[in-house]
């Protein structure tokens, strides 16, 4: 088969990579496990570069005195805290937002129907998670 190119947000292959965790490729011929376990390694490590840019992404944004400020139990303190976390967060989203919204592209070669149709029977899947892994999975 043809290897196939899938477009998709770095927010999409995150969910793509969180339905993939729990799907069971039971019955499922050999060639059709290989691509998947393939494709999860894959997604694996975009989803690990992904959360270390967020982490960073947050550190960065952080005043160096920010355990400090936390600490403070006053209710002047608090409500500064309060303010700083929402600023901060701000910041952060304004950072992340477009970082995840990025279209990235995965090779994958995709699975044949027959395959899809063992997939879904094996898990139990509400209807938007098979759709979205029809359009993403199959050749």
């Amino acid at each position: 088969m043809e290897q196939k190119e899938i477009k998709i947000t770095r927010n999409e292959a995150i969910i793509l990579n969180q339905i993939l965790a729990g799907i069971k490729v039971k019955g499922m011929g050999v060639d059709a496990r290989r691509k998947m376990i393939g494709l999860k390694l894959d997604l694996g490590r975009m989803a690990k570069t992904a959360e270390d840019f967020q982490k960073q992404t947050v550190e960065s944004h952080k005043p160096e005195n920010f355990k400090e400020l936390q600490a403070i139990d006053t209710e002047a303190g608090k409500k500064e805290f309060e303010k700083l976390s929402q600023e901060i967060e701000s910041k952060v989203y304004e950072v992340l937002n477009p970082y995840y919204e990025e279209l990235v592209t995965i090779h994958f070669d995709g699975i044949a129907a027959e395959e899809f149709d063992i997939l879904s029977e094996q898990n139990e899947l509400n209807l938007s998670a098979l759709e979205f892994l029809n359009q993403k999975l199959l050749a």
